[in-house]
């Protein structure tokens, strides 16, 4: 603990001030403080007397032997111990699809957000935030979601009047566009910032398919995207109250007053934690938005006629 603090147990001795300074505190007297600080020493002296005598390791080695035979993998609460070399070696090789962030982290806007979370009650709170400001699975919210882009949908096709439909610019990016500024709260409905917003989504979307060789300008220029979305999402005024933004803005706010009131500080629950998640979740939405045109761009190309249509409007 003090080598990951970088304070050696000799400093504790010279500034004790540094104690206060890196949040540890001294034992408390209750009688419950106590019992629970005995029985965490003894429960590491167990472990220690177990991991360095042999003849307490035989004993342990019998009773996995013996466990082994009835299951190879054995629950106790909360704890699961794998007893076979097998499962042992499966669980280690499977590792990676449990810490999904390492291999997310690149195409994260601006940085990690929920995936990147250790610690149980934290989570439990980010993620009960979260869904406090992206609504009700089939609430009001939803349901006008869905009705305005199927109205956008229609309004697309309609203006077409049976001509040429332009997949690439009105369903997805015109689409992706409204959906950000309408659902999501992000940005305003300027020309300017649809422009820049068009091409922060054009970067970020991409990714799904390939991320950009590292260190390559394409690499830089998604680096600058997931930066330039954050400053929009956090420089945005008023996102209204039936935004994904603007919800979770306010659970933060309220979050942080009823801490307050409780004499607590809640350090996670920022505006800036808020415009990541946002960001974050409209960026994932626009990738998947992109990822089914390219899928509907795939299925026309099938229908009889049409490579031969696409290569003559090429």
């Amino acid at each position: 603990m003090f080598g990951r603090a970088g304070v050696g147990v000799r400093d504790m001795g010279r500034k004790p001030q540094l104690i206060r300074d890196i949040g540890l505190k001294a034992p408390a007297g209750e009688p419950i403080r106590w019992m629970r600080a005995v029985a965490q020493a003894s429960n590491y002296r167990i472990l220690i007397c177990l991991l360095s005598q042999p003849a307490w390791l035989r004993v342990l080695r019998g009773f996995m032997g013996a466990a082994r035979r009835w299951t190879p993998v054995l629950r106790t609460g909360p704890v699961s111990l794998a007893l076979s070399h097998a499962h042992t070696v499966a669980l280690l090789e499977q590792a990676d699809d449990f810490h999904v962030t390492a291999g997310l982290s690149d195409r994260l806007p601006a940085g990690s957000f929920l995936m990147d979370i250790d610690w149980a009650g934290q989570h439990a709170a980010e993620k009960a935030a979260v869904e406090v400001g992206l609504g009700a699975e089939c609430g009001d919210e939803v349901k006008a979601l869905r009705a305005f882009a199927q109205d956008q949908c229609n309004k697309f096709i309609d203006d077409a009047k049976g001509g040429p439909l332009n997949v690439a610019r009105d369903f997805s990016e015109k689409l992706i566009l409204d959906v950000v500024h309408e659902y999501f709260g992000i940005g305003d409905d300027e020309e300017d910032t649809r422009f820049d917003l068009r091409r922060i989504f054009r970067l970020l979307a991409s990714q799904i398919f390939q991320s950009a060789p590292v260190g390559s300008p394409l690499a830089l220029a998604t680096l600058k995207a997931q930066d330039d979305l954050l400053r929009i999402t956090l420089n945005t005024e008023n996102p209204g109250p039936d935004t994904v933004l603007g919800r979770l803005q306010a659970e933060v706010a309220r979050l942080r007053h009823e801490a307050k009131a409780q004499g607590r500080v809640v350090e996670w629950a920022t505006d800036d934690w808020a415009a990541r998640n946002v960001a974050a979740l409209a960026a994932f939405g626009s990738g998947t938005v992109a990822w089914a045109a390219t899928q509907i761009v795939y299925r026309l190309l099938t229908l009889n006629g049409a490579d031969r249509a696409a290569t003559e409007a090429v």
